[in-house]
């Protein structure tokens, strides 16, 4: 499985067991907390991303990213992490993630 960096949570990396994840579930099953307001059912953006690198490795956009998308509310370099999978066919080996500042916890340290 390739790599998940989170570049502002100091670098932090995961790799993920389960391919059928979304990134949210695997950073859970890994024991990292993240924001999700809505409770990981694509109803919000607290939970999104700006994907740094590797984007070829994620799924489509589902359809709660594209409405999202279409209102304005994630910009093309952004996933929401309880909607977007990791497709592990792909050679490319790292996922480099930035959480916005709206949506980075109060009690964990972000660098920027």
């Amino acid at each position: 499985m390739p790599k998940v960096v989170i570049k502002n949570l100091k670098h932090k990396e995961f790799t993920f067991e389960n391919s059928q994840h979304t990134i949210l579930q695997g950073l859970q099953a890994a024991g990292q907390d993240f924001m999700f307001a809505c409770g990981g059912k694509g109803r919000c953006t607290t939970c999104r991303v700006r994907v740094l690198e590797g984007a070829e490795l994620l799924s489509e956009l589902t359809a709660a990213e594209y409405k999202f998308a279409t209102q304005g509310r994630l910009q093309p370099d952004e996933r929401l992490t309880c909607q977007a999978q990791i497709i592990t066919n792909h050679t490319t080996q790292h996922l480099v993630l930035y959480v916005p500042k709206p949506c980075q916890l109060p009690h964990l340290e972000y660098n920027e």
